[in-house]
């Protein structure tokens, strides 16, 4: 089979720096917001909603400036930093590997960080390619232009964008609760989600 993988979510958790990013652009949250933001903040994210929606949540007058500042460091060096691979990825990564063709494909506004860190996090030798696309509103379409030349069976992500992507190169699309979309999110959605790593590989595989 030819497998499709998106990363942030999915393979990789980035929740610590879109947490610290927060807290760099603006140092009085934890001041400002009551001890349980972060949880409230998750909430917000895991339903869809934005940093600058979190933000208007909690009644911060000056929530669109701090968002645009979010976005701006979202990808900086150092909190790149704080991602780290779920400890599930390379065990999945490897039972498939073997017998299908897979390809990563990831929304980033800084394609040579991400390939560089991909690279040292070992990954490559998994991956038959690794495609960047810019991020936001249409991403999913992006990511299935990225790869024209390849018939993809299966995508596996996290967000309605990775559904986007699926749909747009007539794929079967596995979402993972464990990313940035919530169970009750996907229930909500009707897709048949997979809850516990290690049944990823037989959701693939059992068309």
């Amino acid at each position: 089979m030819f497998i499709g993988f998106d990363l942030d979510g999915t393979l990789l958790d980035s929740r610590p720096r879109h947490i610290e990013v927060l807290r760099h652009v603006w140092p009085q949250v934890d001041q400002v917001l009551s001890d349980q933001w972060v949880h409230r903040f998750w909430e917000c994210k895991l339903n869809t909603g934005s940093t600058k929606a979190f933000l208007k949540m909690e009644g911060v007058t000056d929530a669109s400036r701090i968002a645009a500042d979010w976005v701006r460091h979202i990808e900086d060096l150092d909190m790149l930093e704080l991602d780290t691979l779920y400890p599930f990825a390379v065990e999945i990564l490897t039972d498939l590997s073997p017998l299908n063709e897979l390809y990563l494909v990831t929304a980033r506004g800084n394609p040579g960080a991400v390939k560089a860190l991909v690279e040292r996090w070992g990954l490559m030798e998994f991956f038959h390619g690794l495609h960047v696309v810019a991020p936001g509103a249409g991403a999913g379409k992006r990511k299935a232009k990225a790869l024209p030349t390849v018939k993809l069976d299966v995508v596996v992500g996290d967000t309605e964008s990775d559904a986007e992507w699926a749909a747009n190169c007539g794929a079967r699309y596995i979402p993972v609760s464990w990313g940035f979309r919530s169970e009750k999110y996907w229930s909500q959605s009707n897709y048949r989600f997979v809850r516990d790593p290690s049944k990823l590989v037989s959701a693939i595989e059992n068309k």
